[in-house]
């Protein structure tokens, strides 16, 4: 479970200096649809009874994604998570948050454009 919060974490710091590097009418928002029963995890045994108890229909999860993609025009940046944007914590709004989203947002950068045989991606998002 440390890894899923983590991968959220760096998930929403990531976005949130996208967001920063576009302009004009494109918006940068994350959403969480939530639990959703689909084929993600269809090779784990017992999922699927737990699917049927607590998750949402995929038809529910698309839900909270056209709500995201049309609502939250004036937002940019932000969390959304049951159709809710959701307050970032007290790190990624710190000083120390705003560090380290920078520098995730250039390390991955610069890891993508190593795999991609030196293309400078940096170009493509300052």
């Amino acid at each position: 479970m440390d890894r899923y919060n983590v991968s959220k974490l760096l998930d929403l710091l990531w976005l949130r200096e996208l967001s920063t590097k576009v302009g004009g009418d494109i918006i940068v928002n994350g959403v969480n649809p939530g639990l959703c029963a689909s084929a993600l995890h269809r090779s784990h045994s017992g999922v699927s009874s737990f699917n049927k108890v607590f998750a949402w229909s995929a038809e529910e999860g698309g839900h909270c994604l056209a709500d995201a993609a049309t609502r939250y025009e004036q937002d940019q940046g932000a969390y959304i998570s049951e159709q809710v944007i959701k307050k970032p914590s007290n790190f990624v709004l710190s000083a120390e948050g705003q560090e380290t989203q920078k520098r995730l947002f250039q390390e991955t950068l610069s890891v993508l454009s190593d795999a991609l045989s030196g293309v400078d991606l940096k170009t493509l998002v300052n």
